[in-house]
């Protein structure tokens, strides 16, 4: 019955995919329950050159446009310190992990979780990170590092409610229905968008009805 009822979970999920519309926007859409996708943040290009001065115009031409790894590394290299490059290395190690490569993504990401320049960044880059370690098969790994971004309060409620969510489905999986409990519970329908309706909070449901 239990394992029937996991089945019906995972035929009924929603596409866990953020589309970012704006350059510093964290508007969230479509959580699933379960899935393994990075996210990123897109419209990087003219939204960019909106924000810069005429004088920023050439780097972020570089770093917006940027298609493959090796564009994105070459543009890196010449402007590290933009303003705009924490949103190319969260694309880069975005391709990193398409590619198949999730080490080197981690290794992006890691570090961009803890000193990107704008919140909405670390965030996604300390989701991301989870991703990729759980993409590597490192379950209990990728669910603690879900947990850490779903307790950590400065990030902002969706970041934290997907996150919990996240690390209540590997918690399940790995049979911890305690540290699940505890990490649907911080799922708060108050602090998020749509309240009751929000997909996040309709997803922590679904998983508290798995425990």
């Amino acid at each position: 019955m239990a394992k029937d009822k996991d089945n019906d979970v995972l035929d009924t999920t929603y596409d866990e995919l953020t589309v970012f519309e704006n350059f510093f926007t964290n508007h969230w859409k479509n959580i699933i329950v379960f899935g393994i996708i990075v996210v990123i943040l897109i419209g990087v290009g003219m939204q960019v050159k909106q924000w810069l001065s005429k004088s920023d115009a050439a780097a972020a031409g570089a770093l917006s446009s940027a298609k493959t790894i090796e564009e994105m590394e070459l543009a890196l290299k010449k402007y590290p310190g933009h303003s705009s490059a924490d949103y190319a290395r969260l694309r880069l190690g975005t391709l990193y992990f398409e590619s198949g490569n999730s080490q080197k993504a981690i290794e992006i990401f890691a570090p961009l979780s803890r000193k990107a320049r704008y919140k909405d960044v670390m965030a996604q880059a300390a989701l991301n990170h989870a991703c990729a370690l759980e993409q590597s098969g490192k379950k209990d790994e990728a669910a603690e590092k879900y947990a850490t971004v779903g307790r950590t309060g400065n990030y902002p409620a969706e970041y934290r409610a997907d996150a919990n969510c996240s690390a209540a489905r590997i918690y399940l999986d790995l049979g911890k229905n305690a540290l699940a409990k505890a990490c649907v519970d911080l799922v708060d329908p108050n602090q998020l968008e749509g309240g009751m309706s929000n997909p996040h909070y309709q997803r922590a449901k679904l998983l508290s009805s798995m425990l």
